[in-house]
């Protein structure tokens, strides 16, 4: 193989590099958002490697920091309740539903 062909394939293995990270870091705060609140989520989080086995494990507390503004509102939606109803008890078609705070 010539030097080119080394060259392309070292950029193409750099974009998948590229892809892997972003991709799983993405996961980690979808993840954070839905698990934190699970016993032992914050040691899964803290003894597991991101991305490649052998690697430093995700700090848990810089993760939770930078999911911190989503979470706020992923848990006002949980604290709110839906209200649904049809213009008739016979009438057909959607719900309309809306969203009404708990008191």
């Amino acid at each position: 193989m010539g030097p080119v062909q080394w060259l392309v394939a070292l950029l193409g293995l750099a974009a998948i590099w590229g892809v892997m990270v972003r991709g799983s870091a993405g996961l980690d705060r979808k993840q954070m958002i839905k698990y934190q609140v699970t016993d032992g989520y914050k040691a899964y989080v803290e003894s597991t490697p991101p991305l490649l086995p052998f690697t430093a494990p995700s700090d848990y507390d810089a993760l939770r920091a930078e999911v911190g503004p989503s979470l706020k509102f992923h848990l006002q939606r949980l604290l709110q309740q839906t209200v649904c109803w049809r213009r008739h008890p016979a009438a057909q078609g959607p719900l309309r539903c809306r969203v009404v705070p708990e008191s």
